[in-house]
């Protein structure tokens, strides 16, 4: 993924953290992108969800391969921004703020470009949502509780 400048030379790790992780957790892009880094206890494996539907907050279990992947981002990220200021958002634009969804949104499509999903022209194709959709098949049924004591 290409950057112009290097306050953008996080951007490739952001949309690989952050597709995987829509890909692997069931999660709504909302909820990833109002993710914030006291919200990920990559100790505990858990991930907590503030403002899921309904208002309400939810745990979600993440399995170690994932917590590492995360760790990585989360190490890049500080030594990336360093001293300046940022958002306690997890995942942030190459201003230092909450990505907006209409940017990942057209980010999702130029990769599925790129890597051959979809055509130069083509207005259908793979959707961010359907990573969620597609998740659900690969998650455990069960409460959270009995979820993240399988991942443990």
């Amino acid at each position: 993924m290409p950057y112009r400048y290097e306050r953008g030379a996080l951007r490739p790790w952001v949309y690989y953290c952050l597709f995987g992780l829509l890909s692997v957790s069931g999660l709504r892009l909302g909820e990833a992108c109002n993710l914030e880094l006291p919200d990920v206890d990559l100790d505990a494996g858990v991930l907590t969800i503030r403002g899921a539907k309904f208002g309400k907050t939810r745990l979600v279990p993440v399995h170690a391969s994932t917590r590492a992947v995360l760790a990585e981002y989360i190490r890049r990220r500080a030594r990336h921004w360093g001293q300046r200021p940022v958002s306690a958002h997890l995942f942030v634009s190459s201003w230092g703020n909450r990505l907006d969804s209409g940017d990942v949104h057209r980010t999702f499509y130029a990769v599925c470009r790129q890597i051959g999903l979809r055509g130069a022209s083509d207005s259908h194709g793979p959707r961010l949502h359907d990573l969620r959709q597609h998740a659900g098949s690969r998650i455990m049924p069960g409460s959270a509780w009995e979820m993240a004591l399988r991942c443990l």
